[in-house]
């Protein structure tokens, strides 16, 4: 595993063996990473909504989870058009709202991350203006205090790599588990 992430970070200055045959091909003289079945494309804002459930309860395509997930995709990415953003779940409950559901942005542009707290739909117009960089939205938002986030994906039934590592590397990453006992940030 440790050589594949080697083999990985520096694919672009020295390609070899049969990584390169699968991963790669030639052009002017340099390899390329062909893009790799279920990859996904390039974003700028992530929009992460609280399910409260298990990923090993969330259907392939999250936006057919629920109906409020579908209602959220069809009105940012297929009416409104929203540029670059990716919606996936968490597996986080409403820390602190009753009604409604609480979303966690990050955006690549700003470094402005924060959790909107109990978004209805009532809150469209506020959230579009959000993401389309406007002024003027009056949404109930938290800051979240790290500066560094790391995801883990373990959703099955999108793919069954994530699904099967995906929690042992959550449990390793854990800061209490032994693997940063001795370890400094």
């Amino acid at each position: 595993y440790q050589r594949r992430v080697r083999d990985s970070m520096i694919l672009r200055t020295k390609p070899w063996g049969a990584f390169r045959r699968l991963f790669c091909s030639q052009k002017k003289g340099e390899a390329e990473i062909s893009k790799l079945a279920g990859t996904v494309n390039l974003y700028t804002s992530h929009l992460l909504v609280a399910t409260g459930s298990s990923p090993e309860s969330w259907t392939k395509q999250i936006e057919e989870y629920s109906p409020f997930l579908k209602w959220l995709y069809l009105s940012l990415v297929i009416k409104h058009k929203i540029p670059d953003l990716k919606i996936t779940a968490i597996d986080r409950h409403n820390e602190t709202s009753k009604q409604g559901t609480d979303l966690f942005f990050f955006s690549a542009k700003e470094n402005n991350n924060f959790k909107i707290v109990g978004f209805t739909e009532n809150n469209e117009q506020d959230l579009l203006k959000m993401l389309r960089g406007e002024t003027g939205w009056n949404l109930p938002t938290k800051p979240l205090t790290h500066k560094h986030h790391l995801f883990v994906c373990s959703h099955k039934a999108r793919d069954i790599r994530c699904g099967e590592c995906g929690p042992k590397v959550y449990v390793t990453l854990n800061p209490n588990s032994i693997f940063f006992k001795n370890l400094q940030i």
